[in-house]
């Protein structure tokens, strides 16, 4: 089993919430994007954990001061 701490170190997320559900959402914030997508951050999950089924990723983008975010939910295999 795969604790949460191995988890932020292996996904290097800024957040990793655990839900009631059994999923897991990880969220990476930004300024600029530098070529970063949503998409390649799910990438990244399923590189690590093989097992992982993605079920969304998306970018929520904020008018600064507010913060934005990358965001992969996903579910770790039964």
């Amino acid at each position: 089993m795969t604790t949460r701490s191995q988890m932020l170190s292996t996904l290097s997320c800024d957040k990793l919430i655990h839900r009631k559900d059994g999923s897991w959402v990880a969220k990476w914030g930004f300024f600029y994007t530098h070529g970063r997508t949503s998409e390649k951050y799910a990438e990244e999950v399923k590189a690590a954990y093989p097992q992982a089924t993605i079920i969304d990723a998306v970018q929520n983008w904020q008018t600064w001061p507010r913060d934005s975010y990358f965001e992969v939910k996903f579910r770790l295999g039964d």
